[in-house]
């Protein structure tokens, strides 16, 4: 089994603040695998994007992701291998790099899933840049992304996404992309709206 984890805070208010970068890259790859299984519990939410690959979001909050993530293993079983997804301010904006080597962590979440299972996994680092402006770190890490940042956003999400799928490895067969409905492609024409036309 493997395991993907991405972290975030699961509060609405959050969605699209640079905090939840983990979030949001494993929203793209169930997105890009038509995730099955999916389970929703107080602690996590969980789906198969392959058979023997799961994607996890903890949703105990950012500063206690560890307490899900190891509920998981005693139910689930310890993985053959776990990539943690998470957003990082020592990386410009967009960059994307992993960490293989153990390494203590100041980063909340990450900090919290080493305490609970250790340090032998690997971590896909999203870059969110320092803070600017004389911002202070917890300001800037639960702001959301400029405007300017956001219509970037895809094309960074997607290539994240890629990583973890290439990490994964070529001897994992992952769920094919879905294909798009004929409704989606027509709603994508006319900005999200249901035609009247469309029976």
């Amino acid at each position: 089994m493997i395991y993907i984890v991405g972290l975030g805070n699961p509060e609405s208010e959050y969605f699209r603040t640079r905090h939840n970068a983990g979030f949001m890259v494993i929203d793209t790859l169930m997105k890009r695998h038509g995730a099955t299984r999916v389970h929703h519990d107080a602690g996590y939410v969980m789906a198969n994007i392959a058979e023997n690959v799961i994607v996890i979001k903890p949703m105990s909050g950012m500063s206690i992701s560890g307490d899900p993530v190891m509920d998981i293993y005693t139910s689930k079983g310890k993985p053959r291998k776990i990539l943690v997804i998470h957003d990082d301010v020592n990386l410009p904006f967009g960059a994307l790099k992993f960490r293989e080597a153990p390494h203590a962590s100041k980063h909340n979440g990450v900090a919290s899933i080493q305490r609970a299972i250790g340090m032998n996994f690997t971590r896909l680092r999203v870059g969110i840049g320092m803070p600017q402006g004389g911002s202070t770190l917890s300001k800037h890490v639960l702001s959301t992304f400029t405007l300017e940042e956001w219509s970037k956003m895809n094309k960074i999400l997607t290539s994240a996404a890629i990583k973890a799928e290439e990490w994964v490895g070529s001897g994992v067969k992952l769920n094919p992309k879905p294909k798009m409905s004929l409704l989606k492609k027509v709603q994508l024409w006319t900005g999200g709206k249901r035609p009247d036309w469309f029976k």
